[in-house]
């Protein structure tokens, strides 16, 4: 039961890599309070052992759809005012490609892989001859992301959740946001 770097799951410092999610990822600064089980949970994809262990796949769902939220309500304030506006919200800007991206899986695997925490993710390849294009390296890579919004969300509340995703995932004074990430 190892990761595609061949990390054993049962014998990983459970401390050490949360400790390291929670200081990359900028937990403390927003009082983020995540379980160390909870972590383990959601850096785990349902390929790896066959769904037989806690998956992130729900929490997924869950941060998937609040980060998509959270980035329309990013595109309709981050634009000069036009003759399109309504209230001064660019409702044209959701359909742009720009916008659409900053949440794409290949920016979010980008972001995962800035962070150095892809290492620690637990998933199954499906053929470790291929590459992670072939093996789904994005798609997993994006669950992880979107199950940490996920779990933020259910554990410290929408407020919290909301502070998180808009300070540090949108927030183009972060080396880490998407906004830096897509501008690449």
């Amino acid at each position: 039961m190892k990761n595609p770097i061949g990390i054993n799951y049962k014998s990983i410092d459970n401390k050490l890599i949360q400790d390291k999610i929670r200081s990359v990822l900028k937990f403390d600064k927003y009082n983020v309070h995540l379980s160390d089980d909870l972590i383990l949970q959601c850096l785990t994809h349902k390929s790896f052992a066959h769904g037989k262990l806690p998956y992130n796949e729900k929490l997924f769902m869950l941060g998937s759809h609040f980060l998509k939220l959270r980035a329309s309500i990013y595109s309709l304030n981050n634009s000069s005012t036009t003759n399109n506006s309504i209230n001064g919200l660019n409702f044209n800007n959701l359909g742009k490609f720009d916008n659409k991206n900053l949440i794409s899986s290949t920016n979010i695997t980008k972001l995962i892989k800035s962070a150095k925490i892809d290492d620690i993710c637990f998933w199954k390849m499906r053929d470790g001859q291929k590459d992670g294009k072939f093996n789904g390296e994005d798609r997993v890579l994006q669950t992880i992301l979107n199950s940490l919004i996920g779990a933020i969300l259910i554990v410290d509340g929408p407020q919290t959740a909301k502070l998180y995703v808009d300070d540090f995932l949108l927030n183009k004074n972060n080396k880490l946001s998407l906004i830096n990430i897509a501008s690449k």
